[in-house]
């Protein structure tokens, strides 16, 4: 944060000046907290009001002041009124002193000190101020569980306000709003108390992101990376529905839903054609009937986003129902992917979309006067035959049709949303067809937009004959659950479950590789890979066609790929073609292999390599995408760098302090208790919580809610668990980490500097042996976890940490 010491200063020097003016009339309490203590808050600190609360009930008394930042209480003030002096003339200005020593023992300011402790410990604030507005002592009065009696510690002491000016960067160093929300005063009090502190300014990396090294790969590599690039494009294209379709993963859920969909299509179909539609009946009672037989209905398709819904709809309606059943059945798609995601708008927005799509799916069939009057609008054009237009009717019918064409008109343009009613109306009794409402693609965006999309679409529902389809993720199903919208009305949830990667890239090769098959390629000369070996691009494509079987095949690997992608399909496809790319795979020597006819294979720890340091020889952040060092996630404020790890050890084990023991997310204000009861801050918890939400590593509940003010309700990812896994003990990560992670330490530096010149496996054991003992003895300066079971994930961690 920015350091406004000059402002405050001058701010100070204001106060300074207009003292002499009201000097003699701080009488009591009340005075010098008005026209003293609260300017030097709020005029000079930077406290808001909004962050000081006065007289707030704590324990048996009432405390002064509490200093909140971000909601949380870190500072308590104790006034007293100016003739209660401490006895502190003649002290050095910011000298400190043992809380309980000689310098202290003035009656006044030992009640102060008291009072400030005793509200400290009632509000868990840590750092206390004991002022009568000239004199000021401050003190960490909530030693958070280091182990040091509360007055053994030191306080700084400041005996007026001439002494204030005289030395004020300490002053504002220890009391400022931006550096008490940074925890600055702590170094002080650390550095004022004789403990060994580090050098603010030592941060050094044994390898830093100026010195990898850009792989250079052999001659043939830039032509199978243009051939893979062009096929990971084909397996990765979702505007290909043929490939999407054949490519489509059947679960049992799905063909359990197919079928369902089917019985409901044929079921629904069979009743339109069988409803007496030239009877007269007006079309509430045709309504009426359709709802006793169950016509209209909602179907939920359940499903977290990437399990493949919008492919499922177009698979059933265009490849799945007969065609006599095509022909009678309306499909009526809008796609909310492309709106702008604007929750505000979103209801505008659909009412326009759904007026084009039902009206293209009329193609060249619009409806007829008879359908406008007989179907779509039969009330109003009874009402204006009858009543308000009966005089024009009578007199001249055709000037009838031409006012009330208008009317029409201007109901469609005006109130699209009874146009479309009246056009879903006609579908059904005009002409015998099933009108398919289809909101997809809704789970792109928050779930208070996905909400907002299901009440329109339920209006409908509750209006017309109709089937509504509208995919929405798991978490939005269990949200209305919650809030009691399922049960106000008749639906059906079908779960549509995410495939396996291994599965969906299995599919998607096959078809490309049919595909590569059927395209006739040119030979367009060859290459030579050395030992006498020269081969043409049709080896190096059925090179490639064999590779991909090979290495996307492979259990492992693929399992890996699919958690980094938190099981994006288009994610997973991009991941796997950076691993075929990476030279740490070696894909040269594989191709050799390949072409003198011995077996593929490519070892796990090449594929970490590749996934962990993609095209350098180092970890690079900026060209990591999926991969993340969980030990230097944020740099703003100093903490552990197991503080990631910790975070993720506790989503994993389901932390749950509030009771609420049946949903599978830990609410925020539980992982922050939690936290605290180790020692972290709640500052450097949501700081850290913040790059775990960005980074993907932990999911919030709304997955569009990726920061940690607006996050509530969490759980971490798949790509957090691999992480956590790999950050306990995986080697090559570890290494990789080591090399390019921050130390604050400077003997740790110069041991980690000293075992990178080994050699082998050695080098790698001796720096990652320096990079753990780093990291255990950085994490016990900030955590110490509770002797408690709910804690033994975490007690484990640090023990097995590097193992």
């Amino acid at each position: 944060m920015q350091d406004n010491i000059d402002q405050a200063f001058d701010a100070f020097e204001r106060l300074l000046v207009e003292l002499p003016a009201f000097e003699a009339t701080l009488d009591n309490e009340a005075d010098i907290r008005l026209k003293v203590i609260d300017t030097v808050l709020m005029d000079v600190l930077g406290w808001t009001k909004a962050e000081i609360s006065p007289e707030e009930p704590s324990g048996p008394g009432f405390l002064d002041y509490k200093l909140s930042v971000e909601g949380v209480g870190r500072v308590v003030v104790e006034a007293k009124k100016a003739s209660r002096e401490f006895g502190l003339a003649g002290r050095e200005a910011g000298a400190t002193y043992k809380l309980s020593g000689p310098v202290f023992k003035n009656d006044d300011l030992q009640e102060g000190i008291r009072q400030a402790i005793q509200y400290s410990a009632y509000k868990n604030t840590e750092l206390a101020c004991v002022t009568n507005g000239f004199e000021w002592v401050i003190f960490r009065s909530n030693r958070i569980g280091d182990g040091t009696n509360t007055l053994d510690g030191k306080a700084f002491q400041f005996d007026s306000l001439q002494s204030i000016r005289s030395n004020f960067r300490i002053f504002f160093d220890l009391l400022d709003r931006s550096k008490v929300a940074n925890l600055v005063f702590r170094a002080l009090f650390q550095e004022a108390e004789g403990k060994i502190i580090r050098h603010g300014g030592f941060r050094k990396v044994l390898r830093p992101a100026t010195s990898a090294v850009f792989l250079s790969q052999p001659e043939i590599i830039p032509e199978l990376d243009r051939l893979m690039t062009s096929f990971f494009q084909r397996l990765s294209d979702e505007r290909d529905r043929e490939m999407l379709e054949y490519c489509f993963v059947e679960t049992k859920e799905s063909q359990a839903a197919e079928k369902r969909l089917m019985r409901l299509a044929e079921d629904l179909v069979g009743h339109i054609r069988a409803l007496d539609t030239q009877s007269g009946i007006q079309l509430s009672d045709l309504l009426s009937r359709a709802t006793a037989a169950s016509l209209n209905q909602f179907i939920l398709l359940v499903g977290t986003k990437g399990a493949g819904k919008s492919t499922f709809i177009h698979r059933f309606f265009n490849s799945k129902l007969s065609a006599s059943l095509r022909e009678s059945v309306v499909p009526i798609t809008v796609n909310l992917a492309d709106s702008d995601g604007d929750e505000s708008s979103v209801l505008d927005w659909l009412r326009r979309q759904l007026l084009a799509k039902a009206e293209l799916a009329l193609a060249d069939d619009a409806p007829t006067w008879e359908e406008l009057i007989g179907h779509m609008f039969f009330g109003e054009y009874q009402r204006w035959s009858t009543s308000t237009m009966a005089p024009l009717y009578k007199a001249d019918k055709e000037q009838f049709k031409v006012e009330f064409g208008k009317h029409v008109e201007a109901i469609r343009r005006e109130n699209p949303v009874d146009y479309i009613h009246g056009l879903l109306r006609n579908f059904v009794k005009g002409r015998k067809r099933l009108p398919c409402l289809i909101f997809d693609n809704a789970d792109h965006f928050s779930i208070d937009f996905q909400e907002r999309v299901f009440q329109f679409a339920r209006s409908l529902f509750e209006r017309e004959v109709c089937v509504v389809l509208m995919p929405i993720t798991d978490k939005t199903s269990w949200q209305l659950s919650r809030q009691g919208a399922l049960q106000s009305f008749e639906n059906e949830a079908l779960l549509l479950p995410t495939p396996s990667a291994k599965q969906v890239l299995e599919k998607r090769i096959n078809f490309v590789l049919k595909k590569m098959d059927e395209d006739a390629h040119k030979d367009r000369g060859s290459y030579f890979v050395g030992k006498g070996i020269r081969v043409g691009v049709p080896d190096l494509m059925k090179f490639v066609r064999g590779l991909e079987e090979v290495f996307l095949n492979t259990d492992k690997a693929v399992y890996v790929i699919g958690q980094l992608a938190n099981h994006s399909i288009r994610e997973v496809l991009e991941l796997a073609r950076d691993i075929v790319n990476s030279p740490h795979i070696g894909l040269d020597e594989v191709f050799k292999a390949y072409v003198l006819g011995s077996a593929v294979h490519i070892q796990d720890y090449k594929t970490r390599k590749a996934l962990i340091r993609g095209r350098y020889d180092i970890y690079v952040p900026s060209s990591s995408k999926y991969t993340h060092n969980v030990f230097d996630l944020n740099t703003e404020l100093d903490t552990s760098p197991l503080l990631g790890l910790r975070i993720l050890q506790a989503l994993k084990d389901g932390v749950v302090m509030s009771g609420d023991t049946k949903s599978r997310y830990t609410s925020k204000a539980d992982l922050q208790s939690y936290m605290l009861a180790m020692g972290f801050e709640h500052r450097a918890v949501s700081l850290w919580l913040d790059a775990l939400l960005k980074k993907a590593l932990v999911l919030n509940y709304d997955p569009t809610r990726i920061d940690a003010e607006t996050a509530t309700q969490l759980e971490i990812s798949p790509s957090g668990e691999l992480h956590l896994y790999w950050g306990r003990g995986n080697y090559d990560y570890l290494l990789a980490m080591a090399e390019t992670t921050a130390l604050l330490d400077p003997g740790s530096f110069a041991a980690m500097e000293n075992a990178s010149r080994g050699q082998g496996s050695r080098r790698v054991q001796e720096v990652i042996g320096v990079f753990v003992s780093y990291l255990k003895g950085e994490d016990h300066l900030f955590c110490r976890a509770p002797d408690h079971e709910s804690y033994s994930g975490q007690h484990e961690l640090a023990f097995r940490l590097g193992s």
